[in-house]
């Protein structure tokens, strides 16, 4: 059943949510002392009070409240102005996915020393110039992080499934809702009874068709603890529906898929893959060409890892992978996949900072591959940014980023509103 942003028809726990969620975040707010998170946090209590419906896109503020980013060229982007090979765009020139951006859910918080963490409700879009923030306390998905989210372009909207919600005083549980996104705001379904067990850290992609899911970490049917699961599960028409492969891979968490548009198929590597009684980091590479998988071995690969991340690179034709954990390390590493092989790239320069719990996704308008925040090999949180090219990475940097800094966010292509 399918229930429009703000529809006074949702479940009652999700407007349990709506207060419960601002006031525990307005509750961390106001022990801090930075003046800027103390208005946030009154404005976010304030719409949920009103009950305000609908979502209403600031295009004016960047992710840290701060105003239009900027890169100091006074033209409001925060993003490098180049092109896959590395020479500049041209400013007039389309992005290869017109009416498409950037969109970024949630994400556990560090709200710095002293301080509680707290997991994000919040939803910012990149439409090619500035960062808004869509402000919408009850249509929208609660607070979370370890979700996953897919972009389906056929039908021009992100897809965004389960994960870690904050419950306020009654902590962390897991989601059992599926939302879309389609530039005006956030669309609710309710797939509790029919659609696939709550879960954390799965992965989801565009397959050429629709939307599909694989994995996490999940309540077993009968119970017994959360267990890796190896599902494969599609969203067509508003509804979710269990496939049944002949093959497939283990059991699985924290692992990623990216959608090789050249090849028509989804590339799986690694994750937290169950084995006996321990799930310890993977290495393997799969396809889905969705209706089967199909286990590949490349002459290389990247070293068995978790919490990594991937993106496709549709201006240069390969899919990206930037670090993870592995069982001892935290890398920073960056592979590319050509269909066949696993190359790792040496760039000149200095790599991102090792990090897991990154989120990274195409940038159409600049066409780079871009990477928010993560945790370092200590478990802080960062709150950085950069852009892939193909030859090198190059920090986004402006006062406060991404703040606060969060890890286990999401970030996808999307729609949002024009400029």
């Amino acid at each position: 059943m399918r229930e429009r942003n703000g529809d006074h028809g949702a479940p009652s726990r999700y407007l349990l949510r709506t207060f419960t969620g601002p006031v525990y975040h307005l509750r961390m707010i106001l022990r801090t002392r930075d003046a800027r998170l103390w208005g946030e946090g009154l404005a976010i209590f304030a719409f949920a009070v009103s009950l305000a419906c609908g979502s209403e896109v600031d295009v004016d503020s960047g992710p840290d409240g701060s105003g239009p980013p900027s890169d100091g060229n006074g033209n409001g982007n925060d993003l490098p102005d180049a092109g896959a090979d590395g020479t500049d765009v041209d400013a007039d020139d389309p992005p290869d996915d017109t009416g498409a951006g950037l969109v970024f859910v949630g994400g556990d918080l560090d709200l710095g020393p002293g301080d509680e963490e707290s997991d994000s409700a919040e939803t910012w879009l990149w439409n090619g110039q500035t960062w808004g923030r869509a402000d919408s306390p009850l249509g929208a998905p609660s607070y979370r992080y370890k979700h996953a989210m897919a972009y389906d372009p056929d039908r021009s909207e992100v897809v965004l499934f389960s994960g870690l919600e904050d419950e306020g005083f009654f902590g962390n549980t897991l989601a059992d809702d599926t939302w879309t996104w389609d530039s005006t705001g956030w669309n609710f379904f309710d797939t509790e009874t029919d659609g696939p067990d709550p879960r954390s850290e799965h992965a989801m992609a565009y397959d050429g068709e629709r939307v599909m899911m694989f994995g996490g970490f999940a309540e077993p049917p009968f119970g017994g603890g959360q267990t890796a699961r190896a599902e494969t599960w599609i969203w067509d028409d508003g509804a979710w529906t269990e496939l049944t492969p002949s093959e497939a891979p283990a059991p699985r968490y924290a692992h990623q898929l990216a959608y090789d548009e050249s090849r028509g198929e989804v590339v799986l590597f690694g994750g937290r893959v169950q084995e006996a009684e321990f799930a310890l980091p993977g290495d393997d590479t799969w396809v889905w060409d969705g209706s089967n998988w199909e286990e590949l071995s490349p002459s290389d690969a990247p070293d068995p890892r978790s919490d990594h991340a991937m993106a496709y690179d549709s201006g240069r034709g390969v899919v990206v992978l930037f670090g993870g954990r592995g069982t001892g390390d935290t890398f920073d590493d960056t592979w590319e996949w050509d269909g066949s092989t696993w190359d790792r790239m040496e760039h000149p320069g200095l790599p991102p900072t090792p990090r897991a719990g990154h989120a990274m996704a195409y940038d159409p308008h600049t066409r780079r591959v871009i990477m928010v925040a993560g945790e370092r090999d200590d478990g802080d949180a960062l709150s950085d940014r950069w852009a892939w090219n193909g030859a090198l990475w190059e920090e986004i940097s402006r006062p406060g980023s991404v703040d606060p800094a969060r890890s286990h966010a999401d970030l996808s292509r999307g729609p949002v509103p024009a400029n």
